[in-house]
């Protein structure tokens, strides 16, 4: 799933997409994302970013410009918080009815 986003830093905007990798969590249930495109500089942009229920904005560390450690703030619009939770729930929950299904006995006729 690509989601829209825009990376802040100086009073500049750029306006971005990131990529979902909802099998990626980490221990506070946040959800990795990626950059997929954006009209920031590299510099700018951060390498990954975990996203959690309900936040919208993130200062994340860019990395390096020259030699100063640049931070940017990473927001997005809450219907796309939404919508990566909603997978995310859909997800586990598709992946917990598996599990049930595997686990039943068989039974029936002849067993």
């Amino acid at each position: 799933m690509i989601i829209r986003g825009t990376v802040f830093y100086e009073g500049q905007e750029y306006p971005s997409t990131f990529l979902v990798e909802a099998g990626e969590r980490d221990e506070r249930g946040g959800v990795l994302v990626l950059p997929e495109e954006t009209t920031a500089p590299d510099e700018l942009v951060p390498w990954s970013l975990y996203l959690y229920p309900g936040q919208t904005k993130y200062l994340v560390n860019a990395g390096y410009l020259g030699t100063s450690i640049v931070d940017v703030v990473v927001e997005f619009p809450a219907e796309e918080i939404e919508k990566v939770f909603t997978l995310v729930r859909g997800s586990e929950q598709a992946e917990q009815d598996s599990q049930k299904k595997k686990k039943r006995p068989r039974t029936g006729p002849g067993r």
